[in-house]
């Protein structure tokens, strides 16, 4: 009926329990190709890092692969771990991150906040300055530390 052996299903049937418990306890961030239900002997580690991520992601920062690849050597080494990037990919996959482009504006920042920052700081920095001394950087294309315009999720 299910195209399944009937080992293949007493199989299943007889690891309900656990099959449950692993959906419950990674839903829908498991990955559908990641079949094995075993779990990984660094298992508190891998929490608190997808953790990071979703709080990360939360805020809309961006992070690409060379950002959570700091990260995790910046916890690992006091751990006396090595996150290898072997590690890393694995658990892209089994928590289904994958790089996608970000588009339009950023809205992390309070539109408020900016204004009062222009109206307040920016005036104090300007002063003194000539206009034909100041130019908008975004003109010319010049960025420094420029976020990447790809991100994880």
């Amino acid at each position: 009926m299910l195209g399944l052996s009937v080992s293949t299903l007493n199989t299943i049937v007889s690891k309900r329990s656990k099959i449950d418990e692993s959906y419950s306890r990674c839903g829908s961030s498991l990955s559908r190709e990641h079949k094995s239900l075993k779990t990984s002997p660094l298992e508190a580690f891998e929490t608190f890092l997808s953790a990071w991520f979703k709080q990360a992601r939360t805020t809309n920062a961006s992070i690409d692969g060379p950002h959570l690849k700091e990260k995790t050597l910046h916890v690992a080494a006091p751990l006396g771990l090595r996150a290898l990037d072997g590690w890393i990919d694995r658990f892209n996959k089994i928590h289904n991150l994958v790089y996608k482009t970000i588009l339009g504006e950023s809205d992390i920042a309070n539109s408020e906040t900016v204004m009062d920052w222009k109206i307040k700081e920016l005036t104090k920095i300007i002063d003194g300055y000539q206009p034909i001394g100041m130019f908008n950087v975004d003109e010319i294309g010049l960025f420094y530390n420029l976020q990447p315009t790809k991100t994880m999720k």
